[in-house]
C-alpha cells in the first residue's frame, strides 16, 4: 500500500490464521484515517437521521441506522475495519479515541448545519445530554457491533433487525433522554 496522507498514522493489525502446515501470521496494512473518515461519515449520517424525527424515538432510529450501515457492502467493511483497528491495537485505540471526541462530533453538526468542536458541546448542544450518556449509548452500540459483526456471537449475529430494535432501541433511548437542568 502507498504512504498514508500527511497528519494521518499508519495503522498495522497483525492477524493470526491456521493454514495446513501449521501457524502463520500475516500483517495487514489498514489506512486508519480512511476507515474513520467512512466510519464518521456513517455515524454522522446516522445521528443527523435519527435526530430528524420525533425525539421518543431517537434510539430505535440510531440503532436501525446503525444497523443498515454496518450491513451495506460499501461502507461496512470499511467501518468494520475501523472498529477491528481500534480493539487491537494501542495506535488505533488512540486514533479512534481522538477521532470521537473532535472529529466525529465536528461531523455530526455538519450534517445537523451546526458548528461544535468536541463531544461535550455535542452532546450537551445537539441531544441535550451529559457526555457520560453519550459514552454509555455509544458502549451498548460498540458491544452490539462486535458481538454482531465480528465476534458473530449467537443469537445476536443472526436476530433479526426488529429483535435488535426492540431490544437495544429502548436503551439508547434512555440515554438520550434529555436531563432537566
Amino acid at each position: 500500500m502507498g504512504a498514508c496522507p500527511a497528519g494521518h498514522a499508519r495503522l498495522v493489525a497483525a492477524v493470526a490464521y491456521l493454514e495446513e502446515r501449521g501457524s502463520m501470521t500475516e500483517v495487514v496494512e489498514v489506512e486508519g484515517a480512511a476507515a474513520l473518515a467512512a466510519y464518521g461519515r456513517a455515524i454522522a449520517q446516522a445521528g443527523a437521521a435519527a435526530l430528524s424525527g420525533p425525539r421518543e424515538e431517537l434510539g430505535e432510529r440510531l440503532v436501525g441506522t446503525l444497523l443498515k450501515t454496518f450491513e451495506d457492502p460499501e461502507t461496512g467493511p470499511q467501518v468494520l475495519e475501523a472498529f477491528r483497528v481500534a480493539v487491537s491495537s494501542d495506535a488505533g485505540a488512540a486514533q479512534m479515541r481522538q477521532w470521537m471526541s473532535s472529529e466525529l462530533p465536528r461531523l455530526g453538526g455538519e450534517a445537523l448545519g451546526k458548528s461544535v468542536t468536541d463531544l461535550s458541546e455535542a452532546t450537551t448542544a445537539l441531544i441535550q445530554v451529559p457526555p457520560l450518556h453519550a459514552n454509555a449509548a455509544a458502549a451498548q452500540v460498540w458491544g452490539l457491533i462486535i458481538l454482531r459483526y465480528i465476534l458473530k456471537i449467537e443469537p445476536v449475529a443472526s436476530a433479526s433487525h426488529e429483535e435488535l430494535l426492540s431490544l437495544f432501541g429502548p436503551t439508547i433511548q434512555r440515554y438520550y433522554t434529555p436531563v432537566p437542568a
